[in-house]
């Protein structure tokens, strides 16, 4: 035995390493599935609860997965930011006002009435309540 190593069980010589690789991860089945579709397995992250007027069709709201809130809310939230961010800004020269000003019109307009569409379609849900609750209604 002259420098030989003898592993086995490692799955290098045409064997199978007891892993699956054609199971897909969890997280992916859960993002693939359908609005209207119930997911297959329980999810590890919070399960959204459906305000009490909301179809069938709208049972499961898909979640970012890094706030716990739901996508709608997250999509909100980081255009009203952007908002609030614009209408902060300062303009210095022409070039720089109307480059404010077309922020202003991207990420504002709308944002009023979304805000209040969000209240209504969580109303049961106090999480997402809280993370709206600093946002002015009457920013438009």
């Amino acid at each position: 035995m002259s420098g030989s190593l003898l592993l086995g069980g490692c799955g290098g010589g045409g064997g199978t390493t007891g892993t699956n690789y054609s199971d897909p991860p969890p997280m992916a089945e859960i993002l693939a599935t359908p609005e209207a579709t119930p997911s297959p397995s329980p999810s590890p992250s919070p399960s959204p609860t459906p305000s009490p007027s909301s179809s069938p069709t709208q049972a499961l709201t898909m979640v970012d997965p890094a706030s716990g809130l739901p996508a709608d809310v997250t999509a909100f939230k980081q255009k009203r930011d952007a908002c609030e961010h614009w209408m902060g800004e300062e303009g210095t020269d022409a070039a720089r006002q109307q480059e404010i000003a077309d922020g202003i019109s991207e990420n504002c307009t709308g944002t009023d009435a979304k805000l209040a569409a969000l209240k209504e379609k969580y109303a049961g849900n106090d999480t997402v309540q809280r993370a709206l609750a600093d946002y002015d209604s009457d920013l438009e």
